[in-house]
């Protein structure tokens, strides 16, 4: 007889004498973690962690007293591994934490190997008037958080997490999101936390490697169990961006169109900024609303162009440049507080046998100017005050990188303006047809209500147009 153990690459056999005899029966054996991850039948690649947190006595003064031990697993043996811990006699003196936010390509929760997104989530401490924190029954907990919701019309948490102290409230994804779409994922994240703030949502949780107590485990601060309060619903990515953030995606295009073209028509070159300006514009639907998500989606390009190329590992000779823009992209999406560790991350990935003293030469330069950038320091350049960090045209990319016009088919925004420019009339080609297709089947609803013994105005209403295009289409017929 043998048991298995779940790894993070197989599971592995061993003796059943190594196994102890008086195993205790699960404490929490209903464990269900699809709230986090819809699919662990393995259709879903990649992985997640546990963490393991403990206290000891400090060594010395720079000892801070805690102990932690990460552990990653596959997807398909996650339920497994957590269940193992939660019974393990010897981690009821331990604190329990699973990633939360979504699904990692490599065995670890940097943001750079994030694969997709799968919640939506926020750690919540009440407080009272004076800052101090304030226990809330479940109930009453609940009655606030779904009075809110109703008040600022977004969605309620479908998942709401006692966490010993305070509550995790978690927006279930009907379907997971891909990494490129991590600021926006971030955007949402921010507006959440400031909406849920009078409730004590914590700014300091709100990243995409963030991990969070595991149903079942024991809050060693004050000895209590984490239990789920409440099972819910998921929710749309889209329909919850739409409902937290202050614009929509057809605002915000609007908007930028409009000061696109008020920004041409000062413009004495027409054709070249028309071309700078394609350049770096997303044609394939991956919004860039800010800069941080135009860093992020080169970072994606940059990673493509190495799978294409070279299998996913740089070869020497090339290094130096991919893993230089790939740090001055990431200086602008991830804080200096984890930068350096984000970096490493990249690194390890393009170059595996770099140790990482040798990329330490990219940092120092990178880290000043991302510090300075974060602080709101500007810099003089042809007098004018700058971002300190790197920027690159797209000119200028396609030139460094040596991007063919093949190459460019599988790159979302480091392409020609000829390309842009190709995409943009093919997405308006899409809209046309749709436009007809909406059009046409209009005008069959319209003859359809009217054959039936409707009268234009319960006709207008019906199809949610006005009258006067219900007598326009009947007037055409």
């Amino acid at each position: 007889m043998t048991v298995v153990f779940p790894a993070v690459f197989a599971p592995v056999s061993i003796p059943s004498a190594s196994v102890p005899s008086d195993r205790p029966t699960p404490k929490y054996p209903h464990l269900d973690l699809s709230y986090l991850y819809p699919d662990l039948s393995g259709a879903q690649h990649g992985f997640a962690c546990v963490l393991k947190l403990w206290k000891v006595l400090p060594k010395d003064e720079k000892d801070s007293g805690f102990r932690q031990k990460q552990t990653p697993f596959r997807l398909e043996y996650l339920e497994q591994g957590v269940q193992r811990a939660l019974d393990d006699p010897r981690n009821q003196k331990i604190n329990l934490y699973l990633t939360t936010a979504g699904i990692f390509s490599r065995p670890n929760r940097r943001q750079t190997s994030l694969l997709s997104l799968t919640t939506c989530f926020l750690d919540c401490d009440p407080k009272d008037e004076h800052g101090k924190r304030v226990f809330l029954d479940p109930k009453e907990f609940l009655g606030r958080v779904e009075l809110l919701c109703e008040r600022l019309e977004i969605p309620a948490p479908g998942e709401v997490i006692s966490s010993g102290r305070g509550y995790y409230l978690i927006w279930s994804l009907e379907r997971p999101v891909p990494a490129r779409a991590l600021p926006r994922w971030k955007a949402v994240q921010k507006h959440l936390c400031e909406y849920f703030e009078r409730l004590g949502a914590d700014p300091q949780a709100l990243d995409a490697s963030r991990v969070l107590r595991i149903p079942g485990s024991i809050n060693q601060n004050n000895g209590k169990r984490v239990y789920e309060v409440r099972t819910g619903n998921v929710v749309s990515f889209e329909h919850l961006a739409e409902s937290v953030l202050p614009k929509t995606r057809p605002e915000l295009q609007s908007e930028r169109a409009e000061r696109e073209q008020k920004a041409l028509a000062k413009q004495t070159d027409l054709a070249n900024q028309t071309a700078e300006k394609v350049a770096v514009k997303n044609t394939t639907g991956l919004l860039r609303f800010n800069s941080e998500h135009l860093a992020w989606a080169r970072l994606e390009d940059l990673r493509t162009l190495v799978r294409l190329r070279y299998g996913g590992h740089v070869p020497e000779g090339k290094r130096d440049l991919y893993v230089f823009l790939a740090t001055v992209f990431l200086s602008f999406v991830m804080p200096p507080a984890i930068l350096h560790h984000e970096i490493t991350n990249i690194v390890q990935e393009f170059c595996p046998d770099w140790k990482i003293n040798e990329a330490r030469r990219f940092m120092s330069t990178i880290l000043k100017r991302a510090k300075a950038a974060w602080a709101g320091e500007k810099v003089l350049y042809n007098g004018q005050k700058c971002d300190p960090r790197y920027t690159y045209s797209n000119v200028r990319l396609i030139a460094l990188l040596e991007i063919k016009p093949e190459e460019m088919n599988s790159l979302i925004t480091i392409i020609s303006g000829e390309e842009a420019r190709k995409r943009d009339r093919e997405r308006h080609r899409i809209e046309e047809v749709y436009k007809y297709a909406k059009a046409k089947k209009n005008e069959e609803d319209v003859k359809r209500l009217k054959a039936e013994g409707f009268n234009n105005s319960q006709i207008a209403k019906q199809l949610e147009m006005t009258r006067r295009w219900v007598i326009k289409i009947l007037k055409s017929a």
